[in-house]
């Protein structure tokens, strides 16, 4: 019997999935295949553990490396993909379809979700990421253009002929209150972090996919030669580690005492053509549904859309004296995907509270026994504009009441001749500007001389700097500091109640001079 109830918006769930580069281990084979194509069958090294969501890699890149001396031999673009195949351009190097063993491939990141560990035969993705303290979320817009068109002869005043062009995925957006600021590395685009604290114990895993030893349950690996961080399900690394890492130089993330062992980012500028990327998961279910796939043909129950390859384009930050920190993004995407029926939605997940980075790395489950939820509710607890600082001209700036910073990439959509299909497009970057707006009483005329000054201020003096900070009582923290600056507008209003002069002033900086941010987020990409 048709299930008639209605999809309501208690039963929609988004989550963001990480994206990295996926290393698949040596080929197989490499087959010919109709349609100038050849396949590739992926090694069971990667197939035992990973099934891949079918075509969700369409449109993604593969670099494909000699095995004995990690050479790059060939770049080719993914076509097609079902969970244990890749189905490429004929145009190979003749070395690598000779001998196909000799060669393993790395995904590329950008539309990359990290696959999990499948379920059965189920295909999952490490889609059980939280997002944080969201108040909203827009789900992106898929448009597909049609047009229309009259034939010679046609013999009626109708049109005569309509197709359907390109499929464009647009308009994502994220309300949040900010309790992390995990977006500003997707927002600037390079991170490095800081060697987590001493409680961390060093790993060998035995291999690129596989920790020693015989560990259980959810947890991170920090890849020193990456400089990056892994997530690990017993055994299992999610994603394979890089080939060329040293198996030697990795450390197990300490996931027990998370509210005392803290992660230091250093977030940086990212001057290439791409930003780093990560994917949202849409979930709707049906009312006291529970089932984790959708197993019908019709996708009646559980329905699942994946947005691979989402970017920033703008993040504006905003706070004032009546609230916390708050984040807005403004999204840009690959294409829209479908989930398959056999997709493991959330990555089995059915309760949001054991999200990676609800309350701990591991979700509410990271806490030891002895601890407390009050031990822990600080995690939870978003930064307030009460609890930080900004330092310009020299000085604190004590009585403001609001500031707002906004980062816009001025991302541009593209697409290719010869791509593979009409639904994906590549988002390049574009100019990068800064903007930093501010509502306060002030007590000398330092914002309007710097409204006539001819220069920017901070080319030689670190004390010009602008500082923005914000902390928590355990400790966690944020540090913007921006540099070659201009006042670019001071509004001093006269004021008819003759109390303080609010004046609101508007600074363009040029440069992020440093971005340091500490938090117990486990932050992958």
């Amino acid at each position: 019997m048709v299930n008639s109830d209605i999809w309501m918006g208690s039963g929609a769930t988004v989550s963001m999935i990480p994206e990295q580069n996926i290393n698949l281990g040596t080929f197989a084979s490499i087959a010919a295949a109709s349609g100038n194509q050849r396949v590739i069958t992926l090694n069971s090294t990667f197939t035992t553990n990973f099934s891949l969501v079918a075509n969700l890699y369409r449109g993604c890149y593969l670099n494909i490396h000699k095995a004995s001396d990690d050479v790059l031999t060939d770049r080719v673009l993914i076509q097609a993909n079902d969970a244990t195949t890749l189905t490429v351009n004929d145009s190979l190097a003749s070395a690598i379809t000779t001998t196909a063993t000799d060669y393993y491939g790395i995904i590329e990141q950008y539309g990359a979700p990290v696959p999990a560990p499948k379920v059965s035969s189920n295909p999952a993705l490490l889609s059980d990421t939280w997002l944080g303290l969201v108040s909203s979320v827009t789900i992106p817009s898929t448009n597909v253009t049609t047009d229309t068109m009259n034939l010679v002869a046609g013999g009626t005043r109708n049109f005569i002929y309509q197709y359907k062009g390109i499929e464009e995925t647009s308009g994502g957006s994220i309300d949040m209150m900010a309790n992390s600021f995990w977006p500003l590395y997707y927002a600037l685009g390079k991170k490095s972090i800081t060697t987590p604290a001493g409680a961390e114990t060093a790993e060998t895993p035995t291999d690129d996919f596989t920790l020693s030893g015989s560990p259980t349950g959810t947890g991170f690996i920090y890849s020193e030669d990456e400089d990056t961080i892994h997530r690990t399900e017993g055994t299992t690394i999610c994603p394979p580690l890089a080939a060329t890492s040293t198996l030697a130089n990795h450390l197990l993330i300490n996931n027990d005492d998370v509210e005392n062992d803290f992660i230091t980012y250093t977030i940086t500028e990212e001057n290439g053509h791409t930003l780093p990327s990560f994917a949202l998961e849409y979930t709707l279910k049906k009312a006291d549904q529970n089932a984790t796939v959708a197993v019908d043909s019709a996708k009646e129950n559980v329905y699942t859309k994946i947005y691979p390859g989402t970017v920033i384009n703008t993040l504006t930050m905003n706070a004032d004296v009546s609230g916390p920190v708050s984040m807005n993004l403004s999204l840009a995407h690959k294409n829209t995907f479908v989930a398959p029926t056999d997709y493991q939605t959330l990555n089995g997940a059915t309760d949001v509270k054991n999200f990676i980075n609800y309350r701990g790395r591991q979700g509410q489950t990271d806490t030891l026994a002895s601890d407390s939820d009050a031990d822990t509710e600080p995690l939870m607890r978003p930064f307030f504009f009460a609890d930080g600082t900004i330092s310009m001209f020299g000085q604190d700036y004590i009585r403001l009441a609001s500031f707002n910073l906004s980062i816009n990439n001025s991302l541009q959509p593209q697409r290719y001749i010869g791509r593979y299909d009409k639904n994906s497009q590549v988002q390049l970057t574009g100019q990068r500007e800064y903007e930093l707006s501010f509502t306060g009483h002030v007590t000398d005329a330092a914002v309007f001389t710097e409204l006539q000054n001819q220069l920017a201020t901070a080319l030689s003096s670190a004390t010009s700097e602008i500082v923005l900070r914000f902390t928590k009582e355990n400790g966690e923290e944020l540090t913007m500091k921006f540099r070659d600056y201009m006042v670019i507008t001071a509004n001093f209003p006269v004021t008819n109640d003759r109390g303080p002069v609010v004046v609101d002033w508007t600074i363009r900086p040029l440069t992020m001079q440093e971005c340091t941010h500490t938090t117990y987020w486990a932050i992958q990409g």
